[in-house]
């Protein structure tokens, strides 16, 4: 039994902005045939960030933004800690990089339908998109 989890803003669709992205709907794959499917809320950078302030030179602040940066992406990771893989539109690579320090495969795609996403992980044609990280 597999789990992904898939970031989407209405559990129809990828959402093409992982930080922005409310939700995750977490499926559970045997074999060939999905198990269930389940809606899981995630931390979103709207929910984490106050008004984004012009950064100053000044390393104590830039340490403050890089270790805020980390938190919110060990909060956006917590919901789907039980899971193999994320899937996602688009995502920053400060967040693919945490995502993949915690042991998740991330993997980026064009494919809007989550359905359709989902069959191409299961016959393993889903490929992973790295231009899409930004």
């Amino acid at each position: 039994m597999k789990k992904i989890a898939i970031a989407t803003e209405n559990g129809k669709t990828v959402s093409q902005h992982f930080g922005k992205a409310p939700q995750y709907l977490v499926a559970v794959i045997e074999g060939e045939t999905v198990v269930t499917t389940e809606l899981r809320d995630k931390v979103s950078h709207q929910h984490s960030h106050g008004h984004h302030q012009p950064l100053e030179h000044d390393d104590s602040k830039l340490q403050e933004s890089e270790n805020a940066a980390k938190d919110i992406h060990l909060s956006m990771s917590d919901a789907i800690m039980d899971c193999e893989v994320v899937i996602a539109g688009g995502m920053g690579w400060g967040a693919r990089n945490h995502m993949q320090n915690q042991g998740l495969q991330v993997i980026m795609t064009e494919i809007k339908e989550i359905d359709l996403v989902i069959k191409n992980w299961i016959k393993g044609i889903l490929v992973d998109q790295t231009n899409l990280n930004h």
